[in-house]
């Protein structure tokens, strides 16, 4: 029955039925997922146990269901945190984290896909939101510029791994020192997903990661020289003064803390 209903659904037209049928089906078929999802007024609505309201115009039920989830599995940002979003995409992890750190908290927002960026902004403003710093750039372990590839959805990335794609000159910073220019010295958490990056953006996050008790979380599944980062990840943490793990299977990350 589940295999017709999603062949049905799969013919439909884009639009508000097939958008109001997304919304019904996942409330239906995920009873145990920690929000709610809803289509009105030509923007996704997501409705948490704990209260909170994210909206959005694209469908982020994956995101927020398995990533996010495993992102906060040992820190949850109170009132008042500073935390910083790498790969941001359309803002997911970022709004929510939002929510959670309230008016005196702030969540510094990178995401180098343009359009992409324009989503994050837009989906920042349909939420009113004023403690959201949203910057169009990439992290790295320098400040230059890389080719960075913007045709895959989702998945952009300064490393090709052989795939054919459009790339563009783009911006990419330290986490030290665009921090620094923005006047951030204190960070809470770090939630990381750069398709890769994460190796040479950590080695930019030197001064961050030594002077603050960062709580972080990067996603380290990702396949590097025929590897998975996770292992350089741990051992530059640990270079770090943080203990490490790796876990959640789902979305294999990298868990630090001092």
């Amino acid at each position: 029955m589940k295999k017709i209903l999603i062949k049905t659904f799969n013919i439909l037209p884009r639009g508000y039925l097939k958008n109001k049928i997304r919304c019904y089906g996942f409330n239906l078929f995920n009873s145990l997922a920690d929000f709610k999802s809803y289509y009105k007024n030509n923007h996704f609505s997501f409705k948490f146990k704990n209260g909170i309201i994210v909206k959005s115009y694209y469908e982020m039920c994956g995101d927020l269901k398995t990533p996010a989830k495993g992102y906060l599995k040992y820190y949850m940002p109170k009132e008042g945190d500073t935390i910083v979003d790498c790969g941001a995409y359309g803002g997911a992890f970022s709004l929510y984290a939002a929510k959670l750190v309230g008016d005196n908290g702030k969540v510094v927002a990178f995401e180098p896909d343009k359009e992409n960026y324009k989503l994050l902004l837009r989906n920042i403003e349909l939420n009113n939101l004023k403690n959201v710093i949203a910057l169009n750039k990439g992290v790295w372990s320098k400040n230059t510029i890389l080719p960075f590839d913007n045709i895959h959805a989702g998945t952009s990335s300064f490393f090709s791994d052989g795939r054919k794609g459009s790339f563009i000159d783009t911006e990419v910073v330290t986490l030290d020192k665009e921090l620094e220019r923005i006047g951030i010295r204190k960070v809470d958490f770090i939630k990381m997903d750069v398709e890769g990056a994460e190796i040479e953006a950590i080695k930019g996050a030197e001064k961050i990661l030594k002077n603050n008790n960062v709580n972080l979380a990067i996603a380290s599944y990702h396949i590097l020289n025929g590897e998975k980062t996770c292992f350089e990840v741990e051992k530059l943490l640990l270079a770090f003064g943080y203990k490490v793990e790796t876990s959640f299977s789902q979305h294999l990350t990298t868990y630090g803390t001092k």
